[in-house]
């Protein structure tokens, strides 16, 4: 995506998904209703729907979403949430010259447990408190100092919105603990 703001990148999301900022809305306000028991009145819903296309029509404005409706927008629009928020990111090309933005963040191969979690938009405190465990120990397992309990692979695949093979590939290789000995000599 060329566009320097986050609005224009949403406005050009939008326009080539044939969509209007009220058609954004109703897909807003299908996401933020979905996790709801009881389905709001048919009066609610459209003061609701009104309100986020004020809503929309202020994020192309400049005004910043919060991160749960990038995330839905992303979504929405099939993008990565950080290319979505401009955030740059590593092997794209930068200012659609075809270079990579940086020759020393151009990588091969698959993405890392890191990049897919980012790339949905999420913290690494989020993921924890959806696998049911802490922060830290979720951080052991992106830094490969801790492995993915086999328990929480096919959930986290699931909240990465990746195949189990796919998360087998980003998931680092467990780093070997270096012995006092080893670590003296250094």
């Amino acid at each position: 995506m060329k566009d320097e703001t986050l609005g224009g990148r949403l406005r050009r999301c939008r326009v080539a998904r044939d969509l209007t900022q009220r058609g954004i809305a109703e897909k807003l306000f299908e996401a933020e209703t979905t996790d709801r028991e009881q389905t709001p009145s048919l009066t609610e819903a459209a003061r609701r729907i009104a309100t986020l296309t004020v809503a929309v029509s202020q994020y192309e404005a400049g005004r910043r979403p919060s991160a749960r409706v990038l995330r839905v927008l992303a979504d929405l629009f099939e993008v990565d949430v950080a290319e979505l928020a401009g955030l740059q990111v590593p092997g794209k090309a930068a200012e659609g010259n075809g270079e990579p933005a940086d020759k020393s963040d151009a990588r091969t191969g698959p993405p890392t447990l890191q990049e897919l979690r980012t790339r949905r938009g999420m913290t690494q405190a989020e993921v924890a408190r959806a696998l049911g465990i802490t922060r830290a120990a979720y951080a052991f397992v992106e830094q490969g100092r801790s492995g993915l309990a086999e328990a929480h692979a096919p959930m986290l695949a699931q909240l990465l919105r990746v195949t189990p093979q796919r998360l087998t590939l980003a998931l680092p290789k467990l780093s070997e603990p270096t012995a006092p000995a080893d670590r003296a000599g250094a």
